[in-house]
């Protein structure tokens, strides 16, 4: 099952296709393999959810293919984690610095 739908205001393809294996497939690898069949760069691919009935070895993957890194960025929101994590980040460098 794949389904691809182009989203030409957010300069995104949207994807939802599923992958058969013993374990779950890691966020890196499916970047990996949609990279390479479609030919964009990692930065601008985000994986939203992996999904798996229980016992089942099919994964249902939905993700976002951004034509440019820089619209991943512009488009994306950033989580409360993510966020907490640059600022901690932020604070760390300028107490190094002085």
């Amino acid at each position: 099952m794949e389904q691809e739908k182009n989203n030409t205001i957010m300069h995104r393809k949207e994807v939802i296709l599923s992958i058969n294996s013993n374990t779950i497939p890691s966020k890196q690898s499916v970047i990996d393999k949609l990279s390479e069949k479609y030919k964009a760069e990692k930065e601008g691919i985000v994986i939203e959810k992996i999904k798996s009935n229980f016992g089942s070895k099919e994964f249902i993957i939905t993700a976002k293919v951004y034509e440019k890194p820089e619209y991943a960025v512009k488009y994306e929101v950033i989580t409360r984690k993510e966020r907490k994590k640059m600022q901690e980040e932020a604070k760390k460098s300028q107490a190094g610095e002085k």
